[in-house]
């Protein structure tokens, strides 16, 4: 979490301090065995911080939120081949033949 912060520059914007200290208390939460309410006001928390970032000029952006929690998280589920697109994984999902 703190990690995500520093990149993303949200530990200096002083108008953010109280989501900021919502996402450590949710995350310290989640930390010592947080249930699923914990988990789902911690997801909501973090879209919170992508639309301040995605709408802050000049800020790090929710490219550089999202690597940074990728960094920090460890890997649940196998890497997908970049080449595939959700629209993809959509058709042969629903049986298409071609999925080109």
């Amino acid at each position: 979490m703190t990690r995500m912060l520093r990149a993303s520059g949200l530990l200096k914007v002083a108008e953010e301090a109280p989501l900021v200290e919502l996402l450590k208390d949710l995350a310290a939460e989640m930390d010592a065995g947080g249930g699923a309410r914990t988990r789902a006001d911690y997801l909501s928390a973090l879209k919170d911080v992508r639309r301040v970032l995605a709408s802050a000029p000049g800020s790090a952006g929710a490219s550089e939120v999202e690597k940074a929690e990728k960094d920090a998280a460890p890997a649940t589920e196998p890497a997908e081949d970049a080449g595939v697109t959700d629209f993809a994984r959509f058709k042969r999902a629903k049986g298409s033949a071609s999925v080109g």
